[in-house]
């Protein structure tokens, strides 16, 4: 949200894409959207960066991550 002080997702992820960043895990998203809406915000934030190698998913509560 605007006003929160933090980057937004989209310039997160045009960031990370030219730093070429390999996996991005974006946190503090709203805690209120359930899993099938971060899907979905997933699929139209990262379409344009489906050409490249860069994985880019929301952090959830309870998950692993294996670096």
């Amino acid at each position: 949200k605007e006003g929160w002080g933090h980057s937004s997702m989209k310039d997160v992820i045009e960031a990370a894409f030219r730093n070429g960043i390999k996996r991005l895990a974006l946190i503090h998203h709203d805690p209120e959207r359930t899993d099938d809406e971060l899907d979905s915000l997933a699929a139209k934030l990262f379409i344009e960066y489906k050409e490249g190698d860069m994985e880019v998913f929301f952090a959830r509560e309870g998950m692993e991550i294996d670096l």
